[in-house]
């Protein structure tokens, strides 16, 4: 459709603008500082306060992106997330008996990440179905398959990343514990050197 192919000229006219965004961020660091300090008279302590700490913390994240190494293995891990992320709609609407024309499975891929960039319910339960329905309905897909075929894809990518996230937990869990002990049998022992002998 016309209005697919003009939607797809805006998207990637919008990634090369996030891309001149990041590539000014992370090169013109200092002359950005400078206009956060001028806008300080401007605006409110708050408000300034706010915006200034956001822009901190965005900078630190780019950080890494200064360094080659850095920024090439963001890129690859990047790239492999999307492929992998490809595969698994894809092999999940060939198990449903889905037949759609190449490039659905990346035009679905990318509404479910643009009306997944705010969360709403928890685990975007109901909302990664809506967006799921609203990709399938493009292209005929019955509600109720697409219904369907929303909530396996959530599983396939939720289940694993919690069950990662519990193990990791568990095992933080028991390292910070064995640091606390450690820590706590240095200080007796700390307490014990000071105590003055009889």
């Amino acid at each position: 459709p016309q209005w697919l192919q003009q939607g797809r000229m805006w998207g990637a006219l919008v990634v090369t603008a996030i891309l001149i965004f990041l590539v000014a961020a992370v090169t013109l660091k200092d002359t950005v500082g400078r206009w956060f300090t001028r806008l300080e008279g401007r605006l409110s302590p708050r408000v300034h306060h706010t915006v200034h700490r956001m822009w901190n913390n965005f900078q630190e994240g780019l950080n890494a992106l200064r360094s080659f190494k850095h920024l090439t293995v963001a890129f690859f891990a990047s790239v492999a997330s999307w492929l992998g992320s490809l595969a698994v709609i894809s092999l999940l609407l060939y198990a449903f008996g889905i037949v759609l024309p190449p490039g659905a499975a990346l035009l679905l891929m990318i509404i479910n990440t643009v009306l997944l960039v705010i969360p709403i319910t928890p685990g975007n339960v109901g909302t990664y179905q809506v967006a799921t329905v609203a990709g399938l309905s493009l292209f005929g897909v019955p509600k109720t398959d697409a219904v369907s075929y929303g909530l396996v894809l959530q599983a396939t990518w939720f289940v694993p990343v919690v069950s990662v996230g519990i193990y990791q937990y568990f095992r933080h869990s028991a390292v910070w514990r064995q640091a606390t002990e450690t820590l706590e049998e240095v200080e007796r022992e700390a307490r014990k050197a000071e105590e003055p002998t009889p």
